[in-house]
């Protein structure tokens, strides 16, 4: 993958996406920390983009939609002065929502996540907001041009919601679920409850999965749109369990109506506090790449058969997945990841295999070049499975091996003083670098 953006601010999260001014590229919102400031980010064209200071303070921008069906864009936010749930509105349908429309102190928390769906369906657009301190999801929704009103409320200790901004029909009923964590003091237990809409502006819970009695931290809930290509929705939740050191990311599927079971899971060491999933159609067909980031790498996964999936790449150091969105609308979704270790934020365009494996060959670090007899040549950042050779001046291979981790040792011993060429391949591409062994 390739960068073709480094935006030089320090990017505590990004929170959504949309294109609210109307001008066909898309504009991702933001808060930096230190000092807390809010920004939008827009696309003015391939590899180009402008930083706008949005707010001086921030307000926590949640979701980005025309809720109340006006044909200006209404923003979700919490306002930081007060904690309360606000929306912002665009004055007219060239520029971004400023003005505040409408606010509920109820929702007031200092740590919110919403969403917009329609989980009636009674196509009136809800805003769901997620408490994590009030342990609750409240259900807000449209009642005309400006007007919400909370309409329900379901138990979720944890508060969160999907991400991107959409709840869909994982048991094809035509009634979209919500997943929200849920968590029981008294047992020490924590699941995923799936909720269903039952009559006009009341849920219930359908289902749980996922249960676990260790200490753990959920991320986000992430619906794909049937990525497997079977019919039916997947949702991706990653687990840590945090006592255990286990990392165990799984997808979700709906056998039958109001029924839900896990089809495929990976469990590998780590995790940590900082857990986004995001998916995307990167490539010019209709694949679906998921990342799942766990605070220490990004890792990505594709589909190779009905519920079966497979890793195929990760990062080598801490960075967090942000969201996949198509920002040059180019019909090829781009990835926002940030580094929080460098301060900065990157979109990425994925390139093909050959590329990658030949730009990590290119950063393959040999030291020492100048090295004497009796010593030793260390190789660091090899892709998978990367064959050695070593080369004298006439042509002939005087060592060889090969590295299933991303580093290689070369003793020296049994070479003569002279200059030798390493030859690194790795599939169908190769490096060549020289190193001089002295007396």
């Amino acid at each position: 993958m390739a960068v073709i953006a480094d935006l030089p601010f320090y990017l505590d999260e990004c929170l959504t996406y949309g294109d609210a001014d109307h001008d066909g590229f898309g504009e991702f919102y933001a808060y930096a920390a230190h000092p807390y400031r809010e920004y939008v980010v827009r696309c003015t064209g391939a590899g180009s983009f402008d930083t706008v200071l949005f707010n001086g303070n921030y307000f926590s921008i949640q979701c980005v939609g025309d809720v109340d069906r006006d044909g200006l864009t209404d923003m979700v936010t919490r306002d930081p002065q007060t904690d309360a749930l606000a929306v912002l509105e665009s004055p007219d349908s060239f520029n971004l929502p400023r003005d505040s429309v409408w606010s509920d102190t109820l929702a007031s928390s200092a740590y919110i996540h919403a969403t917009i769906g329609d989980l009636d369906v009674d196509s009136l657009k809800e805003i769901l907001v997620g408490d994590m301190y009030a342990r609750r999801v409240r259900i807000y929704e449209c009642v005309g041009d400006n007007q919400y009103e909370l309409k329900t409320s379901v138990r979720a200790e944890w508060g969160t919601l999907q991400r991107p901004a959409q709840t869909l029909d994982l048991d094809g009923d035509g009634r979209p679920e919500l997943a929200a964590h849920n968590h029981n003091r008294n047992l020490d237990t924590t699941w995923v409850s799936l909720f269903e809409a039952v009559g006009d502006d009341s849920m219930v819970e359908r289902g749980r999965v996922i249960d676990a009695t260790d200490l753990c931290f959920y991320s986000q809930p992430l619906a794909t749109r049937d990525m497997d290509h079977d019919g039916r929705t997947e949702l991706f939740v990653q687990t840590c369990l945090y006592q255990q050191g286990l990392l165990i990311l799984s997808a979700i599927e709906s056998p039958s109506d109001d029924s839900f079971a896990i089809v495929w899971a990976e469990t590998t060491y780590g995790g940590g506090h900082i857990m986004m999933l995001s998916a995307g159609q990167p490539y010019d067909d209709s694949t679906w790449v998921l990342a799942a980031a766990d605070g220490y790498s990004i890792r990505f996964y594709r589909c190779t058969g009905n519920g079966r999936y497979e890793r195929f790449w990760q990062t080598d150091s801490g960075e967090e997945v942000v969201g996949f969105y198509d920002l040059n609308a180019d019909g090829r979704d781009e990835l926002i990841h940030a580094n929080r270790g460098r301060s900065i934020v990157r979109a990425w365009q994925p390139v093909g295999v050959e590329e990658r494996t030949a730009e990590k060959l290119r950063r393959v670090e040999i030291q020492p070049s100048v090295v004497r007899r009796q010593g030793v040549v260390q190789m660091c950042g090899l892709p998978p499975s990367s064959e050695v050779e070593v080369v004298d001046a006439s042509g002939r291979v005087v060592a060889s091996g090969s590295s299933g981790a991303s580093s290689f040792v070369l003793g020296t011993l049994d070479l003569k003083a002279g200059a030798y060429f390493i030859r690194i391949r790795s599939g169908n591409q190769s490096i060549v670098r020289k190193v001089l062994v002295v007396d």
